[in-house]
This record gives C-alpha cells, sequence and structure tokens, in this order.
C-alpha cells in the first residue's frame, strides 16, 4: 500500500541528480524539436525538446478540449518509431474492461488517462459530469477516487514495478477533485 501511495503522490519537480541521471541512454525517452499544429498556418507547438524519464509516470494535465490527446497522439506518432505502444482508451472503448498485465507485457510505453472509460470511469464520463448538479461534491470526488485507485492497483503500479514507461492524460477536474473545495476541507462520510 505503502508503493501505490508513493505513485499517487506524483512529484513536480525533479532535482539535479534525477536530470543527471537522464543523461543515461537506457534511462529516458527523448523528444528534440518536436513542432504541431491543426492547421499549416499556425503552429501551436515549434521547436519543443524534452526528456520522460523510463519506468515513470508522466501526467499531461489540462481542461477539457485543451489539446492534452492530440499532444499525446503527436508524442505517440515519435515514440512509435522506436518503442512499442499501447494505448488504454481505445482498448477500454471496444472491451469495455481493463486489459490483463498478460496483454501489455511486451509494451515498452503505456498510454493511460484518467478518468478512465470503464467500470467506475464510464460512469464519471457519463453521467457525473454530465449531471454533476444531482450528486453532491463527496460521491463525485470518492467516484474519481475508486476510479484511480482500480487503475493503478489494477494496472499502473504493476506496470511501473515491470519497467514500463506510463504517460497519462489527466483532466485538471480529476486531479482538483482530490483538493479540498470547502472553506475547512471535506469532511469524511462515516
Amino acid at each position: 500500500n505503502d508503493r501505490l501511495q508513493r505513485f499517487l503522490n506524483l512529484r513536480e519537480r525533479s532535482t539535479i541528480d534525477e536530470i543527471e541521471e537522464f543523461n543515461k541512454l537506457e534511462n529516458f525517452i527523448q523528444f528534440q524539436n518536436i513542432d504541431f499544429s491543426y492547421s499549416e498556418k499556425n503552429k501551436t507547438l515549434e521547436n519543443i525538446s524534452f526528456t520522460l524519464k523510463k519506468n515513470n509516470l508522466t501526467a499531461l494535465l489540462g481542461e477539457s478540449g485543451s489539446g492534452k490527446s492530440t499532444i499525446i497522439s503527436s508524442w505517440v506518432e515519435h515514440l512509435e518509431q522506436h518503442k512499442k505502444v499501447f494505448r488504454l482508451k481505445p482498448y477500454w472503448l471496444t472491451h469495455h474492461k481493463h486489459p490483463t498485465l498478460q496483454e501489455l507485457e511486451s509494451y515498452d510505453v503505456i498510454i493511460s488517462s484518467e478518468p478512465t472509460s470503464v467500470w467506475v470511469g464510464a460512469a464519471i464520463r457519463q453521467e457525473l459530469v454530465q449531471n454533476h448538479d444531482d450528486y453532491s461534491q463527496n460521491t463525485v470526488v470518492r467516484a474519481f477516487a475508486l476510479d484511480r485507485l482500480i487503475l493503478y492497483k489494477r494496472l499502473l503500479v504493476p506496470l511501473l514495478t515491470q519497467g514500463k514507461t506510463i504517460i497519462q492524460d489527466r483532466g485538471v477536474s480529476t486531479s482538483l477533485c482530490y483538493q479540498p473545495l470547502a472553506p475547512h476541507g471535506m469532511r469524511r462520510a462515516a
């Protein structure tokens, strides 16, 4: 359970030692001089370079419709030139369940998202988000927490333990739902 908690409390900053560790080719995935645009006239991203640490979870956070999925798709195009990539969302939408760890064994990079598109995640996307006024804040937070717990316990923590790299598309609402919105925080239900 401590291992799960460590992954749930992701660090936002890298230390100098971690940056130096990136210089070892076997420990990182590097993107150099990436351009992206929706049209030829206006470049959305131009000459972007960055490094993702292997055997780590990297989350791209943003509002719904901000282009997270599009940016990750452009990353995947570059990754697929050298790595075997598995996208969870199409699997979820086709099979209506999480894949088994055995199905993901041969992949280097896993593309994930929160909320998921199965089980509790499907209920979040199809009901709670659409009809948010019908549900208490506590109910919504608990649903997001349960969806994350299932995703991390069934897939992400075991995959990280196996040395997989995970890139996650995470909506701001998913991260914000864990922050207290009430003046003194949310009360825990009995």
